[in-house]
């Protein structure tokens, strides 16, 4: 238990969710956390007591080439505290503190508010990949040119060898010329209705007669039915699942994104990003950082989406098990790609320290034992149900329907509306002031060589009566 006791050995405390959690002002502070329990283990097997004191810069410590040192490594450097909370033993604060065995591995994240699922308005696109749908495109013109050139050379065809079979769209002219350009015209559009229709299931008043085409239009009629009935049958899963846009999945979208970053000034990532060159991505990051001694605060525009959080992977499940705690939700979540790895976690102790190999025996045995993991365990049982919710990963879950899903088809339709509407329009304006009966193409005049379903060249105007 702490104490206030000049006897009682003094521990240096800096805010560590939630290893140490501290509350109130120097004197009068309480602190929470694992850690308290680590400290109790120790004191206990030790008899000793203990205090806690706060550095004014409430910093981890930074440790500089004249050896001087910030933060709680400061105060343990200059004889203040006996030893330290926990914190990554780095290499530079090395120079200036002996470090316990390590307690913890861990690793840096970057955190932010969990973005919601929403509605996909490209979703009917997903049933087939975007090379399918290039297929699909290419074997639509393959098939509609196919018919076409058959067509078009049946009618040509026609012109000098005639026969009793017709088909629709083609004859042979009573001894008079064939009109190439409707010829050509006439057959394109066949074609192109048949093809389209085909493809979405539509009724097409033409029918093939002879083989030659009968055979295309075949197996383009079976295609299309297979294409169509895969497509329905994926349309509604497609829809359902979630689409879920994460604002950053590493280091260079995160700098792209701008969105400010706090960042512990004096922790690890902070050396790593002061220390980097400009043109890297940790030096690229520099601009977003900020920092401020308001973890509260930091926590609840985290949470806001007011900003990033980069901190340890531990103290991110404390946190997260807190708020679900309290509120059934959870609100973050973890960029995909780790943004470092931690130094190992561990005590500071003044250098030369006869507590350290005391402490070391403790804590190697609490490690071997699996209390510490048991202990960290008891502080983020929660975090369990964060993390088969998607905290670390885009969830996969189905949903109802929403109007937002039909969005992508309804702009489609709405598009079409649009183009006919202007078609029409267009038609209205340049509209001549007589009706038009358009002739055979294969026909030398009228009542010869006539062919139903033709349409033909060569108007013949008819006054328009009023």
């Amino acid at each position: 238990m702490a104490e206030t006791n000049a006897s009682c050995l003094k521990i240096s405390v800096t805010d560590f969710p939630d290893f140490i959690t501290i509350r109130g002002s120097p004197p009068h502070i309480s602190v929470t956390g694992m850690m308290v329990t680590v400290f109790d283990i120790l004191a206990q097997h030790f008899s000793f007591c203990y205090q806690y004191v706060v550095p004014a810069d409430k910093l981890y410590g930074d440790v500089f080439d004249n050896g001087t040192a910030t933060g709680i490594i400061g105060q343990v450097n200059r004889t203040e505290a006996d030893f330290t909370g926990i914190l990554g033993s780095t290499l530079k604060r090395h120079l200036a503190v002996d470090f316990s065995e390590p307690l913890f591995m861990d690793e840096f994240v970057v955190s932010y508010k969990r973005p919601v699922l929403g509605s996909d308005i490209a979703g009917f696109l997903k049933p087939y990949t975007p090379l399918v749908w290039l297929l699909i495109f290419l074997t639509t013109v393959l098939i509609f040119a196919a018919t076409w050139l058959t067509l078009l050379g049946r009618a040509v065809l026609s012109a000098f060898f005639p026969s009793d079979t017709v088909e629709a769209g083609e004859c042979h002219p009573a001894g008079g010329r064939l009109d190439y350009l409707a010829a050509t015209r006439h057959t394109a559009d066949l074609s192109a209705m048949w093809t389209v229709s085909i493809l979405f299931c539509q009724d097409c008043p033409w029918a093939p007669v002879m083989w030659s085409v009968r055979v295309m239009t075949g197996l383009w009629m079976v295609t299309a039915f297979i294409l169509s009935t895969v497509y329905r049958s994926n349309l509604k899963a497609k829809l359902i699942t979630p689409r879920i846009s994460l604002p950053f999945n590493n280091i260079h979208e995160l700098v792209e994104s701008k969105i400010p970053v706090f960042v512990s000034e004096s922790n690890y990532v902070h050396q790593t990003i002061m220390a980097a060159s400009e043109d890297s991505p940790f030096g690229q990051l520099r601009g977003q950082i900020f920092w401020n001694m308001e973890v509260p605060k930091v926590i609840r525009n985290t949470y806001a989406g007011v900003h990033a959080t980069v901190s340890t992977l531990s103290s991110f499940m404390f946190i997260e098990h807190k708020v679900f705690s309290k509120t059934g939700k959870c609100g973050l979540f973890v960029m995909p790609g780790r943004i470092l790895q931690s130094p190992p976690m561990s005590m500071a102790f003044q250098r030369g320290s006869p507590l350290k190999a005391k402490f070391d025996v403790v804590i190697r045995g609490l490690k071997e034992f699996g209390i510490l993991d048991h202990l960290l365990q008891q502080w983020v049982s929660n975090f369990t149900e964060c993390l088969w919710r998607g905290t670390t990963q885009t969830p996969t879950a189905l949903r109802a329907l929403e109007l937002g899903d039909f969005y992508g088809l309804l702009s489609i339709y709405a598009s079409g509306l649009v183009m006919g509407l202007l078609i029409f329009l267009v038609e209205v304006i340049t509209k001549p002031k007589t009706w038009q009966v358009e002739v055979d193409p294969f026909s030398t005049g009228p009542g010869e060589g006539q062919c139903s379903g033709l349409v033909t060249a060569g108007p013949m105007e008819i006054p328009h009566s009023s």
